[in-house]
């Protein structure tokens, strides 16, 4: 920077030195790196698209994959809001395998490659006003081949269970072309059913059975199995009947309910960035659900939610924790009360019925204690103004104590 030159704005500089700063990184241990960073990223993230996104912010570089078709499975660019339109510049330039040209201010190197399973794919490196080195070029065909190995058994498949992990992964381009070819409405989902299972014999048979129940009530229908967690996407609701009451009914009446551990219902889902960050938000809490939430199966996202705030609130310090349990200060010393107050805002959603149920005792006896603990807390814990903060107390109660 010119000393006492003070007029110069800081996104005039910040882009020319962080060119020069990534000019400086070595490129001898690509492979490495890219495998090592996509390694630690969770199971349903270790895909080749991943890889090739982190191979392209690793060179600053644009990266096009064709298959044997000529049609991309996979297009990353660099930067990421590109507007280039990368398949129009490689049909109007021809490159030798292996080699490199330069055409329209871009650098373009060209390797075919051969994968058992996935046959014969193309792959373009299309660099921005500069060449890109031969042990650049080098070790992204080793780092391509060794992706594919790792985690492209079925990259080059169309099926759902593509589309769906596309959804999950951001792989917007890959996940429209997948639609298309489909013929699924990804535009139209709106609607997202999460099941956690516990007996995966029964998996093939639970998807027919969602698939025929809910075809019923939607044209779009997508289910696929994600570890242990079932994932169905619905859209285009064709009903006037409530949505939640569908997934309510549905897991009461399937003769494949005991191998479901529980249910997430998540609605009103605008894109499939909503899909995206509303998985991620359950997958945070899911194992939590059990214990916190007793013989209750049917979870809201907002259930999910408060459940997430309230973790968030642990982890902010013992002070914010103090705060949050004093309102239950006056019952504390009393397990009836505690255990009862906890059931019946967490597991019984505030049923006097099902709460008698779950502790063995009267429906009249549920209504007495609550009406003692409102009066011992000077909460109506029956009015859901001064509900709620009772509720998000019980749940850091139970966090806590988990």
């Amino acid at each position: 920077m010119p000393k006492q030159y003070r007029c110069i704005r800081y996104s005039e500089v910040i882009i020319e030195l962080m060119a020069e700063i990534l000019k400086k990184r070595p490129a001898d241990n690509i492979v490495n790196e890219v495998v090592e960073k996509a390694s630690l990223l969770p199971e349903h993230l270790r895909t080749v698209d991943i890889t090739l996104k982190l191979l392209s912010d690793l060179l600053r570089t644009n990266i096009v994959l064709m298959n044997a078709d000529n049609e991309v499975t996979n297009q990353i660019k660099w930067p990421r809001n590109s507007t280039t339109d990368l398949e129009r510049l490689l049909r109007r330039v021809a490159v030798e395998d292996g080699q490199q040209v330069l055409k329209n201010d871009f650098s373009i190197f060209y390797k075919e490659l051969y994968q058992k399973g996935n046959g014969s794919l193309s792959l373009y490196l299309l660099k921005e006003h500069e060449l890109l080195t031969e042990a650049e070029c080098e070790q992204t065909v080793e780092l391509l081949r060794v992706a594919l190995n790792l985690w492209g058994k079925k990259h080059g498949e169309v099926n759902e269970a593509a589309l769906v992990h596309a959804i999950l992964n951001d792989e917007s381009e890959k996940m429209y072309r997948l639609a298309n070819q489909l013929k699924i409405d990804v535009k139209g989902i709106e609607l997202m059913w999460l099941l956690q299972l516990n007996d995966l014999k029964e998996e093939k048979k639970l998807k027919e059975d969602i698939l025929s129940y809910a075809s019923k009530f939607y044209k779009t229908c997508v289910t696929q199995l994600l570890d242990d967690q079932l994932i169905v996407l619905l859209g285009n609701y064709r009903h006037n009947d409530s949505e939640l009451v569908l997934g309510e009914t549905f897991i009461q009446n399937s003769p494949y309910k005991e191998s479901i551990d529980s249910i997430v219902l998540c609605p009103r889902l605008r894109n499939t960035t909503d899909v995206r960050t509303t998985y991620q938000l359950v997958n945070e809490v899911a194992l939590q659900l059990p214990k916190l939430f007793h013989e209750k199966k049917n979870f809201s996202i907002s259930e999910i939610r408060q459940v997430a705030y309230a973790n968030k609130l642990i982890q902010s310090g013992e002070a914010e924790v103090e705060e949050t349990l004093a309102l239950l200060s006056p019952i504390m010393d009393s397990k009836e009360q505690l255990m009862t107050l906890c059931s019946f805002l967490l597991d019984a959603g505030a049923d006097f019925q099902i709460c008698s149920e779950q502790l063995f005792i009267h429906k009249n006896t549920v209504k007495y204690r609550i009406k003692k603990i409102s009066e011992a807390l000077g909460y109506n814990v029956m009015r859901f103004s001064e509900s709620y903060e009772c509720y998000v107390a019980c749940l850091t109660y139970r966090l806590i104590s988990l």
